[in-house]
């Protein structure tokens, strides 16, 4: 089943094809895999939006060290506070339009954008942590979101290879 590996995701987001595999065996998911994969997204989604606060309210007002008067803003925190609307630009599905979705869709289809979703918000989770640490300038953070949707939007599930007789031996 993919949730699990898919959690493993959060803090680390997977290489392509891992993605890729990961994506192949959703395919194959169960209405009971489809909704333990969208109670995980929704699991990662609260956490991404947690550490987005967190890191929010550990950021300082200003990247000054001299008077108040010729302190410059730091951008951190407007660009962590337009996280959600950032998701939503990049074209990220919450759970709730996953599920809304469902009705129409077939299971494998919504197993494998739920997996999808894991992964970039696992990117994004990793985006916001080097934001926090300054290692991404936050004139590049929608990007960062942008460019990691557009990664995982690329992948393809592995293709299922089939199994011949002779080679079981």
């Amino acid at each position: 089943m993919p949730a699990p590996g898919a959690l493993a995701w959060l803090d680390e987001p997977p290489a392509p094809a891992d993605l890729a595999g990961a994506l192949a065996a959703a395919g194959s998911a169960t209405p009971a895999d489809v909704d333990a994969l969208l109670d995980a997204l929704d699991a990662a989604r609260a956490a991404l939006e947690a550490l987005a606060r967190e890191a929010f309210t550990r950021a300082p007002v200003s990247r000054s060290t001299a008077a108040f008067h010729s302190a410059l803003p730091d951008l951190r925190p407007f660009v962590l506070y337009r996280l959600p609307g950032l998701l939503r630009e990049a074209g990220v599905y919450t759970a709730a339009e996953l599920r809304a979705l469902a009705v129409d869709a077939p299971p494998a289809w919504i197993a494998r954008e739920a997996t999808r979703q894991l992964a970039i918000l696992a990117a994004v989770r990793a985006a916001v942590r080097r934001l926090e640490a300054g290692d991404l300038a936050p004139a590049e953070f929608p990007a960062a979101i942008r460019t990691a949707a557009r990664q995982a939007a690329a992948v393809q599930p592995l293709p299922v290879s089939p199994i011949h007789p002779e080679d079981q031996r």
